[in-house]
């Protein structure tokens, strides 16, 4: 009965002793088409990821850009918080205080329009 009590006590101090971290990258996957709906395959792109507060339309606390390739189903991945960011610390962003919202642009030739 004491060693039970005694690993009970010592299983809460271990747990009290973890924090919980933010991840410092979130992985987005999405296809991408055109206008008229086609897949944009195989293809350079350029990705714009904006993180709005509030609301989609709220306070930019963060954006950045990427460079990505989508593969033949028009799929490509990138990682929110590894980008070149153009506004705002990724590291830096308070999750407890949301919500937050999303906003993904793509540029299907790869520039910056």
């Amino acid at each position: 009965m004491k060693k039970a009590l005694l690993l009970s006590v010592l299983l809460l101090a271990l747990a009290a002793g973890l924090h919980a971290q933010a991840p410092q990258a979130v992985t987005l996957q999405s296809v991408l088409r055109d206008a008229a709906g086609r897949l944009v395959a195989n293809q350079n792109i350029a990705v714009r990821l904006t993180l709005t507060q509030g609301s989609a339309t709220g306070t930019v606390v963060y954006c950045e850009t990427h460079a990505a390739v989508t593969n033949p189903y028009g799929l490509y991945s990138v990682l929110l918080g590894q980008g070149t960011p153009s506004q705002g610390v990724f590291s830096s962003i308070d999750w407890g205080n949301g919500p937050y919202f999303l906003t993904t642009e793509a540029e299907p030739a790869g520039g910056t329009a």
